[in-house]
């Protein structure tokens, strides 16, 4: 039961932590009543906010002019990036957030035109789809070490809890282990004080008939009652202390039992929180891998 259980979370920890495939698409979009192409990519497992910031510390690099928003439309001017052309030009860019990623929409115009080629999949756009998808990578690579980090944390955090409940386990193991050796001298002390008591009742027999042995004679009849009540009160002790103990040795044996129902549900957890463990590597082995995976 528990190897299926453990190969239940590693089938859901491979197929739930597979690299996704992250392609720039030409897509064709209307923008103040013309037709230009678009360079569209999803960026697997980012958040917008955070996308947004870097795309336009990413932008700023690249140009000497200014940035605006206006209507989700984000516009950086004065451009200039070789690759996709020798002269200035403006990138616009809108954002969106999905259930998979950031979906990233950007189309570039030069002096207020659009900035297209006249053949398909030219130098232009190739460079424009490069530029595009290296800042897309750059995201998924950094969403992933987010991954990657949290996944390492709750590992960690599975480990310290499992180090605690062994811990755990070990101090119940030796509270029953210090019980156990207590017991034996409990019970070891009340044999010896039930001899007592024993031997108390006997000598207590015979000082009854030394009193009355002694009624003849006021005198050492008072003084063997007086002997008398103090042997009493000697017995009476002895079996206060006697009961006393055997409360101490119930109390041991309670403790006990309670320790080893915790230790009981304490193996239980270990296993399953052992368990845990192993598909939690597995999760972490599968993030690392599709992190070294993303190029």
């Amino acid at each position: 039961m528990k190897n299926l259980f453990i190969a239940s979370l590693i089938l859901f920890s491979v197929s739930a932590f597979a690299q996704e495939s992250l392609v720039v698409d030409m897509v064709p979009q209307t923008t103040d009543n013309a037709t230009q192409i678009s360079y569209v990519v999803l960026i697997p497992q980012a958040k917008l906010k955070g996308v947004e910031n870097n795309w336009n510390s990413h932008l700023s690099k690249d140009s000497k002019g200014r940035s605006s928003d206006d209507d989700g439309v984000h516009s950086q001017d004065n451009m200039l990036v070789k690759n996709i052309s020798p002269d200035r030009f403006e990138i616009y860019s809108k954002m969106s957030e999905t259930e998979k990623g950031v979906h990233l929409n950007v189309w570039l115009t030069q002096n207020g035109r659009a900035l297209v080629s006249k053949t398909p999949e030219s130098a232009l756009d190739l460079a424009a789809k490069k530029y595009v998808y290296d800042f897309a990578i750059t995201q998924y690579r950094e969403a992933v070490q987010a991954e990657l980090k949290k996944e390492q944390a709750k590992q960690k955090k599975m480990e310290g809890d499992l180090a605690d409940l062994l811990k755990a386990k070990e101090q119940s193991m030796e509270t029953v282990n210090e019980n156990e050796r207590e017991e034996k001298k409990t019970s070891a002390a009340i044999a010896v004080t039930n001899k007592d008591i024993d031997n108390a009742a006997l000598d207590i027999h015979d000082q009854k008939q030394m009193v009355k042995t002694t009624a003849s004679d006021p005198n050492a009849k008072k003084g063997a009652e007086k002997t008398l009540d103090n042997m009493e009160d000697d017995k009476k002790d002895l079996q206060k202390d006697n009961k006393k103990k055997n409360e101490q040795l119930d109390d041991l044996k309670k403790e006990n039992r309670k320790e080893e129902r915790a230790m009981n549900t304490n193996e239980q957890n270990v296993a399953l929180k052992t368990a845990a463990i192993e598909a939690q590597k597995q999760t972490v082995h599968d993030v690392t891998a599709k992190l070294g995976n993303i190029k």
